[in-house]
């Protein structure tokens, strides 16, 4: 069963990849597009949660990681 500290970690190490350059592609796109990938990127690592609930962790987690 999915646990909400493991998507809260990953939304955390997802927030921080995209601030040290693991996707450059991301930078050329719009902000919307690019927080699509990054919040499918957080559901693939971490499968089971809904995608409200993606997105409410990468929001926190860009937050949590500055």
């Amino acid at each position: 069963m999915p646990r909400p500290e493991d998507l809260s970690d990953a939304a955390y190490a997802v927030a921080d990849e995209y601030r040290a350059g693991v996707w450059p592609e991301l930078k050329r796109m719009e902000w919307s597009q690019a927080w699509k990938f990054l919040t499918e990127e957080l559901g693939r690592r971490c499968p089971g949660f809904t995608d409200e609930e993606c997105d409410r962790a990468l929001d926190r987690g860009f937050v949590e990681s500055r």
